[in-house]
């Protein structure tokens, strides 16, 4: 069971106990991420992310590094494009030490502008190795044009000069008016009493009383469009974009399991067609994105330059034949054990529990149960996925992005 503690300022603090693990996954949840950044700040959502580990007023960097170390502990973190994640794995005698040092960060943070100019360096460092690489470049270049204007077609690395042009004020700015209680979760897994982790959450965090501007929802609707970069490479890397559904549509179980039968697994219809029977390429699948104001369901990999026309010419066909005739009850049936396994399996992971019960607070209001995920894939219907198919693919229209030594060989238009 998901217990669920709400404190007066709006922090929320939510947790698992579970038994048969001997240690803790604990983290702060910021419902903030690139996706709430103004145009001429894109970025500052991942480099504020940076700075919370370059000290605070109680301990240098090298402090924060060497504390988890003496434990054995593990401290990472994340920006996604609409939550900013904190999160700590320790034995359960270090939740203390690990909730201390992250409310630290997040409340006492100095934002050095000396540090932040020698952490710009590391920013541009990391944007320059995402130019260099090939699969980040495509999903980038993916999202920009499929969600055009909307925020969430932009790369949450931020670009360049946005970056450079950032003042350390302006990450004081942006913590002071986004990491704020309303928009603040503690969520914990693993050996853990929600009593004690609430009692720990008010006493580092439990002063906190600002409240952070509403986020204006606006609906991401797909554009269909094509960009070829340029690249010398020896095989070029394509991707197709087609509308997907929202985390709280009610389809996306069924999507999913059409994403599955479609390129999701090696025994797909992509993977099996394309490169066991034709071999034509070595890496070929589709997967879904889904935030709360929308989603695409893409299709990826790469092949010879000569081959692409010919790959993509394939990618077409199953999507039209997909969108027409849904898939085959068998292709249903295998498709649903594979969802159910990936379930299960992932309750074997303490950060995927943590995940679960963000998602749970921060997006559907409620946690949504194991046993409740499952009978929701087990009452998907084949005609379920016709429908949902011809929802998303039916349109015949398609955005396709390559990356590579192409030039004129793909266009938007008929899947």
């Amino acid at each position: 069971m998901i217990r669920q503690t709400a404190l007066p300022s709006g922090l929320r603090i939510a947790s698992k106990q579970i038994e048969a693990v001997s240690s803790v996954c604990v983290g702060l949840w910021v419902d903030t991420g690139s996706r709430d950044e103004p145009t001429d700040q894109a970025g500052i959502s991942h480099a504020l992310e940076h700075m919370l580990f370059k000290g605070t007023e109680r301990r240098s960097a090298r402090q924060i590094a060497e504390e988890f170390d003496a434990v054995g502990g593990q401290l990472d973190a994340y920006t996604d494009r609409e939550v900013t994640a904190y999160l700590a794995h320790v034995l359960p005698e270090d939740v203390p030490l690990a909730l201390d040092v992250l409310s630290d960060m997040l409340r006492n943070s100095r934002l050095d502008a000396q540090e932040w100019s020698r952490e710009q360096q590391v920013l541009a460092e990391e944007i320059n190795e995402r130019a260099d690489s090939p699969d980040d470049l495509l999903f980038d270049a993916l999202y920009q044009a499929c969600w055009k204007d909307h925020p969430l077609g932009r790369p949450i690395v931020g670009r360049a000069e946005a970056v450079q042009s950032l003042r350390s004020e302006d990450l004081r700015a942006r913590l002071q008016s986004h990491y704020t209680p309303d928009r603040l979760l503690v969520a914990a897994a693993g050996q853990v009493e929600h009593e004690a982790l609430v009692e720990l959450a008010t006493e580092h965090l439990g002063g906190l009383s600002t409240q952070s501007p509403p986020r204006e929802s606006c609906p991401a609707p797909v554009h269909f469009a094509t960009a070829e970069l340029q690249r010398d490479l020896l095989q070029v890397h394509f991707a197709v974009g087609l509308p997907g559904l929202n985390l709280t549509d009610e389809d996306r179980y069924a999507l999913h399991l059409v994403d599955l039968v479609l390129g999701g697994s090696t025994s797909s219809r992509l993977f099996q067609d394309i490169r066991e029977e034709r071999g034509l390429c070595y890496s070929i699948g589709s997967g879904l994105t889904s935030y709360r104001e929308g989603g695409l369901l893409f299709v990826s990999g790469s092949t010879s330059a000569q081959h692409l026309e010919e790959v993509l010419g394939l990618v077409r066909r199953e999507l039209n034949t997909i969108a027409r005739e849904g898939i085959t009850t068998v292709e249903l049936q295998r498709a649903q054990r594979q969802a159910r396994a990936a379930v299960l399996l992932s309750l074997d992971d303490l950060g995927d529990w943590v995940g679960v019960i963000a998602a749970g607070a921060l997006v559907y209001g409620r946690y949504i149960s194991t046993e409740e995920v499952l009978a929701r894939y087990q009452a998907v219907t084949p005609e379920d996925c016709r429908q949902v198919a011809e929802r998303c693919i039916g349109t015949g229209q398609m955005s396709c992005v390559t990356v590579g030594p192409v030039q004129g060989a793909v266009s938007p238009g008929s899947a």
